[in-house]
Parts: structure tokens; sequence; C-alpha cells
């Protein structure tokens, strides 16, 4: 079963990284050449934040992300065109 992970849960775990880290919200962004905005947004669960961006915050977190690509013979069925 593939979990269904949120923004909202992205955001905690890496606000969560950075305190047990005992980073700021300053040095962190600094770290990873993005705004504060941008982190604090991050770190709320803002759905629209730059993908690009956040993988960063997440490789400097040493955060792993595995992406599960379905079989597309099995998986074409499921999709569904957006118009």
């Amino acid at each position: 079963m593939i979990e269904k992970v949120t923004a909202k849960e992205i955001g905690i775990l890496i606000r969560n990284t950075r305190v047990s880290l005992g980073l700021n919200q300053t040095r962190l962004a600094k770290v990873c050449n993005v705004n504060i905005m941008f982190l604090s947004d991050l770190e709320r669960g803002k759905a629209t934040c730059e993908v690009d961006k956040v993988l960063l915050v997440l490789r400097k977190l040493r955060i792993q992300v595995k992406f599960i690509i379905p079989e597309i013979k099995h998986h074409i069925d499921d999709i569904k065109v957006c118009h």
C-alpha cells in the first residue's frame, strides 16, 4: 500500500528535523540558499512551495525521499486526463 504524504506532514518533518539539529530558520535558509519566508511556508505545509527547493531543503537535512513508480501497464487505466 502506498502512503499519501501531505504538504503539512512534510513541513512538520522538516521543522522537527531542523529543531533537533539545533538550527533556527535563519541558519537553515542560509545553508539552503532560500529565503526565510519560503522556509516558513514550507514548515507550515504550504502546498504550493517549489518542488526543487523543497527537495534541496530535504537533502540539506539529510532526509531521504523514496519515490515508488508504478508499472505503466497496471497504472494507465487509473490516470485521468485533466482538461
